[in-house]
C-alpha cells in the first residue's frame, strides 16, 4: 500500500527525519512536514478517477484555452492509473477528504544518464484551494520521490502563455532548460 502523507505530522510508521537527514536525504514525509497545513498527499487511486478527469479537462481549459473530450482524457487517466510504467498520479485531500489538487508524473529514460528523467505531466489545484502552498507541496512530495527513486532530474513544461504556473514554477526552483520542446503530430488529436 502507498503511503499517505499529512501536512505538519508524521505519517504512521514513517521514519524519524534525523535518520533521513543523517543519509544527506530528506523523505517524502520529511518534506510534507514543512507545511503546516491540513492536507493529505497520497497516490491516486481507482477511486478518484472522476476528480482527475475533471481536474485534466479544467487543466486543459485554464492553461491553454483548450477544450477536451472528457471520454477521451478518462481512458488517458486510467491507463495511467492502471499501469505505473505509463503514468503516476497523486492526489491533495482537504481535511474535510475533499480532493482538491492532483499532479502527474511519466518517466522518461536516459541513456547519457542511465537513469530516469521525471516529467511533470498534469499539475491543478481547485480554485477555491489556490494560493495555499499546494502546488509546493506537489512539488516536494514529487522532488523526494524523483530523488528516493534514483531519477536524474524533475522536469516539466508549461504553456508559455501561461504566466502564472510559470511563476510558481519558479518559485519553486524550476529554471528555463536550454532545450526546446517540439513536436510533430502524427495523427489529428480530438
Amino acid at each position: 500500500m502507498a503511503p499517505t502523507y499529512h501536512a505538519g505530522c508524521r505519517a504512521a510508521g514513517s521514519t524519524g527525519s534525523a535518520r533521513s537527514l543523517a543519509r544527506g536525504r530528506k523523505t517524502t514525509q520529511d518534506v510534507i512536514d514543512q507545511y503546516p497545513m491540513n492536507y493529505v498527499v497520497r497516490r491516486a487511486q481507482d477511486k478518484d478517477l472522476d476528480s482527475l478527469v475533471s481536474f485534466a479537462v479544467a487543466e486543459a481549459r485554464e492553461a491553454e484555452g483548450d477544450e477536451r473530450d472528457p471520454s477521451i482524457v478518462r481512458r488517458g487517466v486510467e491507463a495511467g492509473l492502471s499501469n505505473r510504467a505509463v503514468a503516476m498520479y497523486w492526489v491533495v485531500e482537504s481535511n474535510q477528504g475533499e480532493v482538491v489538487a492532483s499532479t502527474s508524473v511519466v518517466r522518461e529514460w536516459s541513456d547519457w544518464h542511465a537513469q530516469d528523467y521525471w516529467w511533470i505531466q498534469s499539475m491543478y489545484v481547485v480554485p477555491g484551494h489556490r494560493g495555499r502552498g499546494l502546488v509546493e507541496m506537489m512539488i516536494g512530495v514529487l522532488s523526494a520521490e524523483a530523488r528516493n527513486s534514483g531519477a536524474a532530474d524533475l522536469r516539466l513544461y508549461v504553456h508559455t502563455r501561461n504566466k502564472r504556473a510559470i511563476e510558481a514554477y519558479r518559485r519553486c526552483g524550476f529554471i528555463d532548460s536550454p532545450y526546446a520542446i517540439m513536436s510533430k503530430h502524427l495523427k489529428n488529436l480530438e
